[in-house]
C-alpha cells in the first residue's frame, strides 16, 4: 500500500507542536504578567489594607526606577484582630520587573490565616508615585515554560520521526524491480 497518511499525521503533529508550544509559552508568560497587574498595592508612604489568603506572599516596592535602584522601605503588616505584626523575611536573591509598572522584590511574608491585614509603608527617600505591592507570585516561573518546551520537543520529534519513517517506507516500495540477469546460452 502506498498510503500518504504518515506524511499527513507527521505534519499535523509538527504543526500542533509549533502552534501548541507557542500558545503555551505566550499564555504562561502573559498570565504571569497579568498577575503583576493584579497585585494589591498600598501607596508609599501610606497606610492601607490588603486581603490575603493563608500562605506566602512577596512584598514588592514599585515606582519610577524601582526595578533598577529600589529605595529603602519600611513595611509593617499587622493582623487587625490582635495587632500582631507579621514577620518579614528578606527576599532571597533579587527579582525586578518593568512594563506598565516597575518594581523589585523586597521581602517575603506569610499570613497565618485568610483575612484583611493593615499595612503601613514608609521611606526616607522621596518617592513620588511609589507603592508597596503584594503578590503570591515571585517572578517568571520557569516550570510551565520548560514543560511547554518539553511537550513541543517530544511532539515535534514524534511528527518528524513519523514523516521520516513514511518517507523511507515509501521509497523502498517505489524502488524499481531489478531486471533479471541476462540469459546466457552456452
Amino acid at each position: 500500500m502506498r498510503s500518504k497518511a504518515g506524511y499527513w499525521l507527521g505534519g499535523a503533529l509538527m504543526v500542533l507542536a509549533l502552534v501548541g508550544g507557542t500558545v503555551w509559552g505566550l499564555t504562561s508568560v502573559m498570565g504571569q504578567i497579568r498577575a503583576e497587574k493584579d497585585y494589591q498595592r498600598v501607596d508609599l508612604p501610606g497606610t492601607g489594607t490588603v486581603e490575603m489568603q493563608a500562605g506566602s506572599y512577596v512584598v514588592y516596592v514599585e515606582g519610577p526606577g524601582a526595578d533598577v535602584n529600589p529605595p529603602r522601605v519600611n513595611v509593617v503588616i499587622t493582623d487587625p484582630t490582635d495587632q500582631t505584626p507579621l514577620a518579614l523575611r528578606s527576599y532571597p536573591g533579587s527579582y525586578s520587573y518593568s512594563g506598565t509598572t516597575t518594581g523589585s522584590a523586597l521581602a517575603l511574608v506569610s499570613s497565618p490565616r485568610a483575612g484583611r491585614y493593615d499595612v503601613r509603608a514608609s521611606s526616607d527617600e522621596a518617592l513620588g508615585g511609589s507603592a508597596v505591592a503584594f503578590g503570591q507570585g515571585e517572578g517568571l516561573r520557569l516550570g510551565p515554560i520548560f514543560l511547554g518546551i518539553g511537550i513541543l520537543f517530544v511532539t515535534f520529534s514524534a511528527g518528524a520521526a513519523l514523516t521520516l519513517a513514511t518517507l523511507i517506507r515509501r521509497a523502498r516500495m517505489h524502488r524499481p524491480a531489478q531486471p533479471p540477469p541476462p540469459f546466457a546460452w552456452s
